[in-house]
């Protein structure tokens, strides 16, 4: 499925299998191309964090999804596989009532066709077509000291503005939800600086990474948007993933020493065994 279409699951030759440290890649052009680089995020189903499930909504009745691993319900995303379906957003953050589009950049809007008590999600009977459709739900965990997700709001006025999560964050996924607006994904592997721009993609587009303009970046509570950000002024939901911070069990995983071969002035090194914080040259 595509995130940015409203098309029924197809056989991938993208993504072809999980396995037990991650996922197979197949042939298809858009996720194995020579010369062209990828991103991917991976979601693993643990207690207050991440569950994906299937339901079958029959004719005449409602279909429920239990949700209750997840604690409180941050965010969830439901789309019809076996025929095509918008992808309907719930987020707790947004308006009550309210959903939002995933593939679409439209505000949020009294659709109906979910909702979401407690920790039950509903595919309401007479609003929602009747089929088979996959649940993809994250967790909001308030937890300051162990929490791994949260899931919020921001008002962004054109000033700097930094939102305390109680961690320094690593992703954020953030759509305008009273206004016409992308759905962003920015992360520290691709580009969240103090200074500079900030590489973003767009869940509702294929369009290659932008990084132009668009500013934020992490801090050790959580992440800031400056009075250069270059976003319209609104509200905004989000979603914010934290970046590990556990003491390390060895050496190895925080330090290694690495003598650079050849002599050209681009030099690119590898091997290292973690994504460095700094690094020093000689």
């Amino acid at each position: 499925m595509y995130t940015s279409l409203d098309y029924a699951d197809a056989v991938s030759v993208g993504v072809t299998a999980f396995n037990t440290t991650g996922f197979h890649i197949g042939d298809e052009n858009s996720v194995s191309n020579g010369n062209e680089t990828f991103a991917s995020w991976t979601f693993r189903k643990a207690s207050k964090f991440f569950d994906v499930q299937t339901v079958v909504k029959s004719a005449g009745s409602n279909a429920t999804v239990d949700l209750s691993v997840l604690g409180t319900v941050g965010m969830v995303a439901v789309k019809r596989t076996d025929s095509t379906g918008s992808w309907y957003v719930f987020h707790r953050s947004a308006t009550a009532g309210k959903l939002l589009y995933l593939e679409q950049t439209a505000a949020e809007a009294t659709l109906g066709h979910i909702t979401v008590s407690g920790t039950t999600l509903t595919l309401v009977n007479g609003v929602i077509t009747d089929g088979t459709y996959v649940v993809y739900a994250w967790a909001h965990d308030a937890d300051a000291a162990n929490g791994m997700i949260q899931c919020g709001t921001l008002t962004y006025a054109g000033s700097l503005l930094s939102v305390n999560l109680g961690w320094e964050t690593q992703y954020v996924l953030m759509k305008s939800s009273d206004g016409i607006g992308d759905w962003i994904i920015t992360d520290v592997m691709r580009g969240m600086p103090l200074s500079g721009t900030t590489a973003r993609l767009f869940v509702n587009s294929s369009n290659e990474e932008i990084s132009n303009y668009l500013r934020i970046y992490p801090n050790a509570t959580g992440f800031t948007l400056p009075a250069t950000v270059n976003i319209n002024n609104g509200t905004y939901v989000y979603l914010a993933i934290r970046r590990p911070n556990k003491p390390p069990t060895s050496g190895t995983q925080v330090f290694n020493a690495i003598a650079r071969t050849g002599t050209g002035v681009a030099a690119t090194v590898t091997g290292v065994g973690f994504a460095p914080d700094w690094w020093l040259v000689r």
